[in-house]
């Protein structure tokens, strides 16, 4: 039979006539070979192996799928020769796992296209036996869903540093807690920006102190887990973002300080920026250990300095314990006049001693009404010029007759105007205050 009958026979062809023609597979036209099936090619024997590099390329998807991992590797094929056409089809169409690991030695990783790494499936990149000769870019071309945990677990540390921000987010968190830490150490701050908590939820305390943390975002940093965020070290929470400081909360900032003796370290660490844009409820978790330390005699020291703790937040200073606070009363004078005006009473108490004139002048009606009598009676003379006369009229009473008559003297006249009648009715039951009041008696009345 001629050749041109048996490509016409090819068109209409059957398992049966296929097997009348098995000698003649190199001389069936591009046309015919178009035609043959799965089940065409099996039939077929060993003497599907005798097609050409040609024929295969003409050969359908299915009709690929025939040819075992056995064959290929065998075969003087297309395929072993790194052929792309027959290469990328044969990578990703509904060839069985079995062709695509028996066969993928013999092909040059670098022939497979990203686009032939996005269909990749499960079974495929599973039956890589060495995926170090892949890019990271081609790595990070294949589906997630296609990654298996253990197979995660060989990407090398190099191939992972190329590994986009697309890739980590669409992670499982069981994939992304399969990471080592030397893997987890090599992702790029740019694939970070997409982790998301769980993911980092997932690692354990080693992987953890090896993430690139600049880049995560304060919505994913609110809802890492206390138990795993105590695991940041000083750096990573220096390398945060002020955006994302913003997301830390109170039971992350509480966690820290049961993690040992570095908490204070690393809060002390944190920039003037970042402590600026740390909300109320992380604040509210900071204890007395993490900021200073208390010798055998009673005294703290402290390596925050007067430029960090004058960075808290106003709207959050009134969150620090009355301890935190004595604690930190060497740094009072870093106080700014708007984080004075929101100390509650009991703070105040802890550091109005050591407050300067300016901050004095900040001080609101309750906060200066709630300084207690003891500690009202202790103001310098240079403290109490920082008063307004408005001020000056909200002393309370029991406290008004605190004041020394050398005090008094060094009261400015605009200051002195301002006391109430009631006020001047206590003063003035000490005849030794009623005679210095009495100089400026024009200005009381």
């Amino acid at each position: 039979m001629t050749v041109s009958s048996t490509n016409s026979v090819t068109s209409r062809i059957d398992q049966t006539l296929l097997n009348t023609y098995v000698g003649d597979v190199k001389k069936l036209s591009p046309a015919a070979l178009s035609k043959l099936s799965a089940s065409h090619i099996e039939a077929l024997g060993t003497k599907k192996l005798d097609f050409s590099n040609a024929q295969l390329e003409h050969l359908s998807n299915s009709a690929l799928s025939a040819f075992s991992g056995a064959e290929l590797t065998t075969m003087n094929t297309a395929f072993k020769n790194g052929v792309p056409a027959v290469t990328e089809r044969l990578a990703t169409t509904g060839a069985n796992a079995v062709t695509y690991r028996a066969a993928s030695p013999a092909v040059p990783s670098s022939s497979l296209s990203l686009k032939v790494m996005a269909k990749l499936n499960a079974a495929q990149i599973g039956g890589i036996s060495d995926l170090s000769t892949f890019s990271g870019t081609q790595l990070a071309s294949v589906t997630s869903a296609a990654w298996s945990s253990a197979k995660i677990d060989t990407i090398t540390p190099p191939q992972i540093s190329n590994l986009g921000a697309k890739f980590i987010n669409g992670l499982s968190s069981n994939q992304f807690k399969s990471l080592s830490a030397p893997q987890v150490a090599n992702l790029s701050a740019d694939a970070m920006s997409l982790v998301k908590a769980d993911h980092i939820n997932s690692l354990d305390s080693t992987a953890v102190q090896g993430l690139k943390v600049a880049n995560l975002t304060s919505k994913t940093v609110s809802s890492i887990n206390p138990s795993v965020f105590k695991n940041f070290t000083a750096d990573q929470l220096n390398a945060l973002s002020p955006l994302a400081v913003a997301g830390i909360n109170g039971t992350q900032i509480a966690a820290l300080a049961a993690n040992g003796s570095t908490t204070g370290t690393q809060f002390s660490d944190l920039s003037i920026r970042q402590i600026s844009k740390l909300n109320a409820n992380a604040i509210s978790g900071l204890n007395t250990n993490q900021l200073a330390t208390k010798a055998t005699d009673g005294t703290y020291s402290t390596t925050l300095s007067k430029e960090q703790f004058g960075a808290i937040p106003a709207n959050a200073i009134n969150k620090l314990s009355p301890e935190t606070m004595t604690a930190l009363a060497s740094l009072a004078g870093g106080l700014t006049k708007l984080q004075v005006k929101n100390l509650t009473g009991n703070q105040i108490n802890s550091v109005v001693n050591l407050l300067n004139k300016d901050q004095m002048s900040a001080l609101s009606k309750d906060g200066l009404q709630s300084i207690s009598k003891n500690n009202f009676e202790k103001l310098t003379s240079e403290q109490l010029e920082g008063l307004s006369k408005a001020q000056v009229g909200q002393i309370e009473l029991e406290d008004v007759v605190t004041l020394s008559v050398e005090k008094l003297s060094l009261m400015s006249d605009v200051q002195k105007s301002g006391f109430s009648k009631l006020q001047l009715g206590k003063l003035f039951l000490d005849s030794t205050k009623a005679a210095e009041l009495g100089k400026n008696i024009s200005i009381l009345i």
